[in-house]
């Protein structure tokens, strides 16, 4: 199974922003060694830090999971209401699963 792309956008955007690890994890409230472990794919950060990591970046959640603007806004509806589906029906296995599927 391939993994999301979002330990190298964190980094990506941690380096466009010219800060350390140690000074993102400060801001994150997380140990030094979590963000290099997001980095290098090793793991994911804690849902419930997506939000805080996509503001303080100011992009959106969409972006650290590598998704792109290119869709339609029919299509990008029509995934959210899948996801959405998914979601309620499995809680956010069934969301993450459904994401792999859509990138992978």
């Amino acid at each position: 199974m391939e993994r999301l792309p979002v330990g190298k956008i964190i980094q990506g955007l941690r380096k466009a922003k010219g800060i350390t690890q140690e000074e993102l994890a400060e801001v994150l409230g997380v140990s030094s060694a979590a963000i290099s472990k997001w980095e290098n794919g090793q793991m994911y950060p804690d849902i419930t830090l997506f939000p805080v990591i996509a503001r303080y970046f100011n992009i959106s959640i969409d972006c650290l999971f590598g998704f792109s603007n290119d869709l339609s806004e029919e299509e990008y509806l029509s995934y959210l209401q899948v996801g959405s589906a998914l979601m309620e029906l499995n809680g956010l296995k069934g969301w993450f699963i459904y994401i792999q599927q859509m990138i992978g």
